[in-house]
């Protein structure tokens, strides 16, 4: 009777270290999916985000582009208007505190921001590619939302600038080229 209940115990034994074993390993996997995914988050993206130009997305079917510069410092600058991007990196800076601005977040190829303006906010959520950055956007300020792919291009940026007349214009023309209400103030 003493070693059937010695066998009886190292069987539920095994039939405990079977079951706690079944139970881990969905945590375990857990646990190097997540590890996994941190590691990836932390490493650079294959393709850089550049600084030494300016990306540029066309908006609907007009003469309206959307640009943006970005920051070695994770600063962003974001620009309607409807001239090439030559006569944009002239002027698209962080000095020019009328242009929305804002702090960028990047992990992996993902870049994220939200640009602040005097009329209100918008997100940026976007992926970057060989071929340039694909955004989600969404205006806070009218709830508009679209998905804009921004190709690069470089360009030299001058010292001193002082911007024309006419980016005041285009600035406030954003919304109608999209939505034709105006409001956006520079923005989508």
């Amino acid at each position: 009777m003493r070693g059937t209940s010695r066998a009886i115990v190292n069987a539920d034994h095994f039939n405990v270290s079977r079951n706690m074993n079944r139970a881990l390993l969905p945590f375990l996997a857990l646990v190097a999916s997540l590890s996994t995914h941190l590691a990836l988050a932390e490493q650079p993206p294959t393709v850089p985000l550049r600084f030494d130009g300016v990306y540029q997305a066309h908006l609907g079917g007009g003469s309206q582009s959307l640009y943006l510069r970005f920051y070695p410092d994770n600063y962003v600058v974001a620009m309607s208007y409807a001239g090439p991007p030559e006569d944009v990196a002239e002027f698209i800076n962080r000095s020019h505190f009328t242009l929305p601005q804002g702090k960028y977040q990047l992990a992996g190829s993902r870049v994220t921001f939200t640009t602040k303006a005097a009329r209100g906010e918008i997100d940026y959520a976007g992926t970057i590619e060989s071929s340039g950055i694909t955004f989600h956007i969404h205006s806070r300020i009218t709830d508009f939302a679209s998905d804009e792919h921004f190709v690069f291009h470089k360009e030299l940026f001058p010292d001193s600038v002082i911007p024309p007349k006419t980016a005041n214009q285009h600035l406030s023309t954003t919304a109608q080229a999209k939505s034709g209400d105006g409001e956006t103030g520079g923005e989508r």
